[in-house]
């Protein structure tokens, strides 16, 4: 799993900066992160999972590099062209996108649970592009 952590970083960060013109950032990471639970959740990836969640050490390792593609996320979203957003809203969808990553990951569920979580992000995105707040 964690020899996988920089292809799982490019994955993400190319889910936004190739982005075609006039395609969501929402679904382009939706899809992408579905993609990354579906190799989490089959095979012999559950048991490996299994035991990072069993061992403090490593669960604590799989939360720094869940940061880590957050932090590559947000920046992502903030210095491509057509994304005019806060640094603050590409944090918080970042953080939000990694976090349905997990809860997904972790879900019986894992396809509805990305999908409901991904309903919430849609609609933090476009609250977060509005300037009313800002």
């Amino acid at each position: 799993m964690f020899e996988q952590a920089a292809n799982f970083e490019s994955r993400l960060v190319a889910a936004v900066t190739d982005l075609a013109e006039g395609a969501s950032l929402v679904r382009a990471l939706h899809d992408e992160i579905a993609a990354l639970v579906q190799h989490c959740t089959a095979g012999d990836a559950t048991g490996i999972w299994r035991m990072v969640e069993q061992s403090s050490e490593l669960s604590a390792y799989a939360h720094v590099l869940e940061l880590r593609y957050a932090h590559a996320l947000s920046d992502a979203i903030r210095t491509t062209p057509d994304m005019d957003v806060s640094v603050d809203v590409a944090d918080a969808i970042a953080r939000f996108a990694m976090a349905a990553f997990t809860l997904a990951r972790q879900s019986p569920t894992p396809q509805a649970t990305l999908d409901e979580c991904f309903r919430m992000i849609d609609a933090a995105w476009m609250v977060g592009q509005r300037s009313q707040y800002t």
